[in-house]
């Protein structure tokens, strides 16, 4: 090749190395310039012509080879007339390579034609091995000019060898990363069950996709990994998608391929708000629940077979190519997945419970601090955690009882109007109402765990009037306490003291009756009987006679689990209802035994 050719040949390259970054874009390292040939590597295993990759690096230095093809060699017409051995021309002159050939790949990482003429460009030494009819064919390129080409009998495995060495006064650092590439070839290992592939001579380990999936987003073994697929059976493009939820991941961002090339895109965040809305209006009740909300721990891995992507820059970290069409085709069958499986029906009934807590912890005062709202009714102890809350029904109950309770250990919370029945409505409704002062009072804030210890007083009576509609608020308020507060319950803590509806008095005599039949009784013996239409009739002594020498009963947990499940799907049912209200006992284990009927 004579002198001039080969200022004609730098004069490209000379534009490379005045601005690298307008063709491999970060000089930071080197690894633009690895990616450009194990991409043309890549591009032989995906079409189906090689199933060999081998990469071998050092500092600064860099060999790959597969047993593909093979570098087209031919002469070729350059755009001044001249003629050109076909390797030299990829080597040497810009926006030249197979690949603006159609026919050449149909899938195909690389696309702009630089890389081989910019990793000349930005070395101190390139050479090229190429396999033809078990003759090798050797180009030597140093400084970015042609130097010789032999040729020489060999059965090498490989048909195309590049061996490079990076000039380092274009880079910060003139190490690869191999970490990156390494993630690329596990995929490729993972996707493609006949590639071998080996690092440095080490085999790299096969793997299937749930377990890359799992390995690139750091999950533990238990994650369950799920996958979406669509082929368009015309142009043979498809797309795969793996998601799965893991809040503990430290891997936050979603990952992209596209024809086994690592990117981002628009294509992620579309992917993002496709999933968002379909979750949203199909799987979720609440319209409150935001983007945050569902995609908080959403794991999501997409990978593209494209016959022409299209990116954003030179070194093709974002693909700009609109897949709309693919999207369309693979929702439905994320949707039935979504549906069918176990797993997400958990992960967005929690979604609805965080979010429920979260609005909910705004509306309940909370109890670090002052202790509750303003407007709520509690008359606190001095003592925190007090020993008994009394909750009952009516403030002039309230009053006669703060006049006997002991300030230091003991609470009241006075009760009016109807109660809201917890299991028959939002967590939103039940705060916005009277339940709310109950929450606060016990100190329970529903974004906290229910297997809460720390209550704010060690046990709780209830106390209603003596008549149906006070069994029901005594069931109503076990009803609540156990949907919040199932400690209480378990651990003996909750108790119904039952008020007689009439009273036997003689002087300073007072006796409680529960029966009719001993009205007539104590009326031979002198006494005046008493009727009690409601608490607040009863005088500070009577009332201290009642809590101190009770009829109390003590809200009993159900047996097992089943019953628990078993409670909270049938409380609703009116009828149950009623019952439960009609039996003084007002233990679970009854409500079990009248829904067993």
């Amino acid at each position: 090749m004579s002198k001039a050719n080969e200022i004609k040949v730098l004069d490209g390259l000379e534009h490379i190395r005045k601005r690298p970054g307008m063709y491999i874009g970060s000089t930071e390292n080197p690894n633009h310039l690895l990616r450009e040939v194990l991409d043309n590597a890549i591009d032989e295993v995906i079409n189906g012509y090689a199933d060999t990759i081998s990469l071998d690096f050092k500092k600064g230095t860099a060999i790959v080879c597969d047993n593909g093809r093979g570098f087209p060699i031919h002469e070729v017409t350059l755009p001044n007339g001249e003629v050109s051995d076909s390797v030299i021309a990829a080597t040497c002159y810009l926006f030249s390579g197979s690949k603006f050939d159609d026919r050449a790949y149909e899938f195909s990482i690389g696309t702009h034609g630089v890389g081989l003429t910019a990793i000349n460009a930005l070395s101190t030494k390139m050479s090229m091995a190429i396999k033809k009819d078990k003759q090798i064919h050797h180009y030597l390129f140093e400084d970015a000019i042609f130097k010789d080409k032999k040729l020489y009998e060999a059965n090498n495995w490989f048909s195309t060898r590049v061996e490079f060495e990076v000039d380092p006064q274009y880079f910060d650092s003139i190490d690869f990363n191999i970490e990156v590439f390494t993630k690329e070839l596990l995929y490729l290992n993972a996707k493609y069950k006949r590639v071998k592939i080996t690092i440095n001579g080490k085999p790299l380990i096969k793997i299937d996709l749930d377990t890359y999936f799992k390995a690139i987003f750091k999950l533990d073994k238990s994650v369950p990994v799920f996958s979406a697929y669509y082929l368009d059976n015309e142009t043979k493009e498809d797309i795969a998608i793996y998601f799965t939820y893991d809040k503990e991941s430290e891997v936050k961002d979603p990952f992209g391929a596209v024809n086994l090339k690592f990117c981002g895109g628009t294509f992620l965040t579309t992917f993002a708000t496709i999933y968002y809305n379909l979750v949203s209006k199909e799987f979720l009740n609440f319209d409150y629940i935001t983007r945050s909300d569902i995609l908080y721990g959403f794991k999501y891995f997409i990978t593209i077979s494209l016959k022409n992507p299209k990116y954003s820059s030179q070194d093709k970290t974002k693909m700009t190519t609109n897949i709309s069409k693919m999207f369309d085709n693979i929702k439905s069958r994320i949707s039935l997945l979504l549906r069918s499986e176990d797993f997400f029906k958990k992960i967005f009934k929690e979604i609805e419970e965080e979010k429920s807590n979260k609005n909910l912890s705004k509306l309940i005062k909370n109890t670090k601090g002052k202790r509750v709202s303003s407007d709520n009714p509690l008359i606190d102890c001095l003592d925190n955690p007090g020993d008994i809350i009394y909750i009952l029904e009516g403030d002039s109950a309230a009053g006669t009882l703060k006049k006997i309770r002991k300030v230091k250990s003991e609470a009241i919370l006075p009760i009016n109007g109807k109660i809201i029945n917890t299991f028959n409505n939002t967590k939103e409704k039940i705060v916005s109402g009277k339940f709310k002062y109950i929450l606060e009072a016990l100190g329970i804030n529903t974004s906290d765990s229910l297997s809460k210890k720390d209550y704010r007083y060690k046990s709780v009576k209830l106390i209603c009037d003596a008549d149906p509609d006070g069994l029901h608020i005594n069931v109503l308020l076990s009803i609540g306490i156990w949907k919040f507060a199932k400690d209480l319950i378990r651990q003996g803590r909750l108790s119904v003291i039952l008020p007689p509806l009439y009273g036997a008095v003689k002087g300073k005599i007072f006796i409680p009756i529960y029966d009719k039949k001993d009205i007539d009784n104590y009326t031979k013996q002198s006494y005046t009987i008493k009727r009690f239409k409601g608490l607040g009739e009863m005088n500070p002594s009577e009332l201290d006679y009642i809590i101190h020498n009770p009829i109390e009963y003590t809200i009993l947990p159900p047996a097992n689990s089943n019953d628990e499940l078993l409670i909270e799907a049938c409380i609703t049912d009116t009828e149950i209802k009623k019952k439960l209200c009609l039996n003084n006992t007002l233990g679970f284990e009854h409500l079990i035994s009248i829904i067993r009927k």
